[in-house]
C-alpha cells in the first residue's frame, strides 16, 4: 500500500481546482500531471477539460495512477475512467467539516503533513446579519448548506440567504431590503474603493442602509471560487470585518500550520 501511495503522488490528475488548491497548499504540486483548465498551474501541466468536461482520451494518455474528482465531476466520467482500470478518489468542498475531511485525505494520500487551522473562540461575538455576492451588485448568493455560509456562522454573521431551499439562490433586491443586512460581503479582486462608489451610484442599492453605511467588504475571488485548506484567510478576512480579536489565526499563509499526522 505504501508503494502504491508513493507511486500516486507522481501520476495524478486533478479533476477540481479546490483538489489543486490543496495539493499546492501541501507543497506537493509536482503530483500533478492533468488538470482542468480552471486549475491554477504551470501551463507545461497538461489540460484535461473542465469541471464537466473531461477530456477522458487526454487523461488516458497520461496514465495516471490516480485521478482525483469532485462532487460536480459527472459520475459517468468517474464510471468510465474505473471500467479502464483507472482508480478515483472523490473529494467534496461543499462545506467546512467537508473540506477538512477532503484537505486531510489529501494529505494521507499524499504521505504529507496535515494541514490544521487553529480552532475559533467567537463566543462573546454578536452575530450579525450578512449578505454575499458573487461581484458586485449582483444577486447571486451563497445560502444554507454552503461552505460560505459555514464561514459566515463560524466568523460570526448568519447568511440572510439561509433561509432560501437552494444553496445558491438568486435573491430578488425586494428581499434583500426586508432582511436589511448589516453587512455586505462581494466575491471580487476588484478594489473596495471602487465596489463602494459602484454600490453608492446604484438607483437602488444606494437606499440600502449597509451601503449607505459603507458596512462593504470584500472576499477574494480565488479562495471562494475554489475552496480548500485557504478558508483559513477567509475566516481570518471575515472576523476583521466583525471587529472581533482571531484567535490563533494569522492574516498571511502562515494562519496554515503544519502538524505531523498521528496516524
Amino acid at each position: 500500500m505504501r508503494a502504491l501511495l508513493l507511486m500516486a503522488m507522481h501520476y495524478i490528475v486533478s479533476l477540481s481546482p479546490s483538489v489543486t488548491e490543496t495539493v499546492i497548499a501541501l507543497d506537493a504540486k509536482e503530483a500533478i500531471v492533468g488538470c482542468t483548465r480552471y486549475c491554477r498551474l504551470d501551463p507545461s501541466v497538461t489540460r484535461v477539460g473542465g469541471l464537466l468536461d473531461a477530456d477522458i482520451e487526454a487523461i488516458l494518455r497520461l496514465r495516471p495512477e490516480s485521478v482525483w474528482l469532485c462532487s460536480m465531476t459527472p459520475l459517468e466520467v468517474e464510471q468510465k475512467l474505473s471500467k479502464l482500470g483507472i482508480p478515483c478518489e472523490r473529494f467534496f468542498f461543499d462545506s467546512l467539516q467537508n473540506i477538512e475531511t477532503s484537505v486531510a485525505r489529501i494529505a494521507k494520500l499524499l504521505e504529507k503533513p496535515q494541514l490544521n487551522v487553529e480552532p475559533l473562540n467567537l463566543s462573546n461575538a454578536q452575530q450579525r446579519s450578512a449578505l454575499v455576492v458573487y461581484e458586485p451588485l449582483s444577486l447571486f448568493s451563497a445560502g444554507k448548506e454552503t461552505f460560505l455560509s459555514d464561514l459566515l456562522q463560524a466568523s460570526g454573521f448568519s447568511s440572510i440567504a439561509d433561509r432560501y431551499a437552494s444553496s445558491w439562490p438568486r435573491l430578488s433586491f425586494e428581499y434583500v431590503c426586508a432582511a436589511n443586512p448589516q453587512k455586505i460581503f462581494v466575491i471580487s479582486d476588484l478594489p473596495l474603493k471602487t465596489v463602494i462608489e459602484l454600490y453608492k451610484k446604484d438607483s437602488l442599492w444606494k437606499h440600502l442602509p449597509a451601503v449607505q453605511n459603507e458596512a462593504i467588504a470584500m472576499l477574494p475571488l480565488i479562495p471562494c471560487l475554489y475552496p480548500g485548506p485557504n478558508y483559513a484567510l477567509l475566516i481570518r478576512q471575515l472576523q476583521k470585518d466583525l471587529l472581533v480579536e482571531p484567535i490563533g489565526i494569522e492574516p498571511t499563509t502562515s494562519s496554515l500550520r503544519t502538524t505531523r499526522s498521528s496516524n
